[in-house]
């Protein structure tokens, strides 16, 4: 194959087709050697594009390939129209943070919980577990606009064998007890 990002970019925007998946799609450019980079609420169209700085295609000749960059398109429970002003409002001026995004491109919450499910807030919220959390929290408004939400630590204490905790909780199985090791278990173990 002689373009093999090209080609590839071309089938995902012509989705869905019926008879070859997105993930297959892109599996077969990966073993033709195409770099290929995951969908961005900072770099992504809503269709997949080619990007320059790809891969060597083949070694022996030389001769460089773009990169794939895969659309907003293929997130799943994104849609259209939302995309699209996130992209409208990114080409206007590049979002600074998250909080930016969220103000500028108001996407609905159903949206930003589908960008960070796919890892696409990834250059604005680091941490891939970190963005559904931030995509989840109460967006505050007035007064406590562009404050973010500290989780408070809490220190738990070392709990002792005889302690009062673990009695609590041998007192609460004390109905469960009946044929079966755990009986056995719970009367050597907890009093």
């Amino acid at each position: 194959m002689r373009h093999p990002a090209a080609y590839a970019c071309t089938l995902l925007n012509s989705q869905p087709l019926g008879f070859y998946g997105p993930s297959a799609i892109v599996q077969d450019a990966q073993r033709h050697g195409v770099e290929v980079r995951p969908a961005c609420a900072v770099a992504s169209s809503w269709d997949s594009t080619l990007e320059p700085e790809g891969s060597t295609s083949e070694p022996a000749v030389g001769r460089l390939q773009p990169a794939l960059r895969l659309g907003l398109r293929l997130i799943k429970g994104l849609g259209e129209a939302e995309a699209r002003a996130l992209v409208a409002a990114r080409e206007r001026a590049p979002f600074g943070d998250y909080d930016d995004l969220v103000d500028r491109a108001r996407p609905s919450r159903a949206a930003l919980e589908a960008l960070a499910e796919a890892g696409a807030l990834e250059l604005l919220v680091p941490g891939r577990r970190a963005a559904p959390w931030q995509a989840r929290a109460p967006r505050g408004r007035g007064l406590f606009r562009r404050r973010t939400i500290a989780e408070m630590l809490v220190a738990c204490g070392r709990v002792e064998r005889d302690g009062p905790v673990v009695h609590l909780i041998a007192d609460s199985l004390e109905p469960l007890r009946g044929p079966g090791p755990s009986p056995r278990l719970r009367s050597r173990d907890f009093r």
